[in-house]
């Protein structure tokens, strides 16, 4: 099986940029079964870093945003009723910051005391531009797999998870390839090929 590793420093060179949340954190992602797991058990067994299991922060982001969307529409509704002052609405860059926190602070959490704290997470690997912008500091690792030893793993755990829980959501995974392992692995190819060199197109400029 082949595998390849990008980082991707930070992409302020300004020292003196604001200071964030961002500069004692690195996010660990790639396509699903890429071997992120495996590359995030690996990184978590040195002495001073932490990278935890697979977070969820796609629904700590989505929750984060609905919450404050419907905090605006109540201020506004408060507003209509309280004679019509006006309101400040939370504005995103505000969303933006608060997520920020909640990242930084389920990485402290869960880093045991590690002094370099990091969180894998695939959904990165996926808005790997925005993540970049949110966290201007931070260390990014991607790794890359052959595509067809992905999409031999990609089919084999959809398959197992089917068997095991029957959810068929898995099985709808599996057919959408025309049922076939082939299918899957051409799928692969040229899904890793386009990601790839949109990654080289939009990060290549500082990969270390």
């Amino acid at each position: 099986m082949n595998y390849g590793f990008v980082m991707y420093t930070s992409i302020s060179k300004n020292e003196s940029a604001e200071k964030d949340f961002s500069n004692n954190l690195f996010f660990c992602s790639g396509l699903p079964k890429s071997g992120t797991t495996f590359l995030q058990r690996l990184i978590n067994l040195h002495p001073q870093i932490s990278c935890p299991s697979e977070q969820g922060l796609r629904f700590i982001y989505n929750q984060n945003q609905h919450m404050y969307d419907t905090y605006n529409k109540l201020l506004n509704i408060a507003d209509k009723r309280t004679g019509g002052q006006g309101t400040r609405q939370i504005s995103q860059d505000t969303v933006e910051r608060i997520f920020k926190y909640h990242v930084h602070e389920i990485a402290v959490e869960n880093s045991g005391g590690k002094p370099i704290i990091g969180l894998n997470d695939n959904w990165v690997c996926h808005n790997l531009t925005a993540f970049r912008q949110r966290f201007p500091n931070s260390l990014f690792i991607q790794i890359f797999r052959n595509p067809a030893d992905r999409a031999v793993s990609l089919w084999d755990h959809n398959f197992q998870l089917y068997k095991k829980e029957g959810d068929r959501k898995h099985l709808e995974f599996l057919n959408q390839f025309d049922g076939t392992i082939e299918g899957c692995v051409l799928y692969c190819a040229q899904k890793d090929s386009e990601y790839f060199w949109e990654i080289c197109e939009k990060h290549s400029h500082d990969i270390k």
